[in-house]
């Protein structure tokens, strides 16, 4: 009898061994064939070419991999064209002014700069950004300026320097004009706090914001 009981024990155990295994995968290939969620972080496809929105994304969600130089503060004198970075100031601040985000700022003069090199890259792309602090008029004004676009990701200037300081939206809608990005048509304008406005995207998942503070108005770009 417990011959018998045996027999049927290791019976009992090869049969589990066998079986067991294609029980095992073919429970996990039923596991995975439940499609994905999209990642509430995902961009429309419709945006995600668009150079901008891409970097972005990219950027922030990459860590900065090389600083070529701390801040450093020099004296330009004259302003001279030959400058890459008085340059791109000199093409793009009056472009500011042309969407009636900026009032004039005089770059014909002894300029006083701090300048900052970072670099970005994930597994396909690398960007370059320089954050620059302009000395102005006895003020300090702060841009980023993305090199590739040389459009500026970031800009914060005393008050007395901006347009209108009235209507919000109006102003970020400018903004969002001068970066090249009213092809996206899902801009939502959201006061976040008396101090703090955006405008945002729900499918490039990017936020265009003002933030104020005492002295500064502040706009950027960033992912949502």
């Amino acid at each position: 009898m417990k011959k018998i009981i045996l027999y049927l024990l290791i019976l009992v155990f090869v049969i589990a061994v066998l079986i067991l295994p294609d029980f095992l995968l073919n429970t996990e290939n039923f596991a995975i064939t439940f499609p994905n969620k999209k990642s509430t972080n995902s961009i429309d496809i419709e945006y995600e070419d668009i150079y901008l929105v891409k970097a972005i994304h990219d950027i922030e969600n990459s860590a900065a991999v090389e600083l070529s130089e701390p801040v450093n503060q020099y004296v330009i004198v004259g302003a001279p064209s030959s400058n890459d970075i008085i340059q791109n100031l000199k093409t793009e601040i009056p472009k500011l002014k042309e969407f009636n985000i900026l009032k004039e700022m005089e770059l014909n003069q002894e300029l006083k700069l701090g300048l900052m090199y970072k670099e970005y890259e994930n597994n396909k792309n690398s960007y370059s950004l320089t954050h620059v602090v302009l000395e102005l008029d006895n003020s300090k004004n702060l841009f980023k300026i993305e090199n590739k676009t040389k459009k500026f990701l970031y800009v914060a200037v005393e008050t007395d320097y901006l347009a209108s300081t009235q209507n919000k939206e109006e102003l970020l809608k400018n903004y969002i004009k001068y970066l090249n990005l009213t092809v996206i048509d899902d801009w939502k304008y959201e006061v976040e706090s008396e101090n703090k406005f955006c405008m945002k995207s729900e499918k490039a998942r990017i936020c265009i914001s003002l933030e104020i503070s005492s002295t500064y108005y502040m706009f950027s770009m960033h992912i949502m």
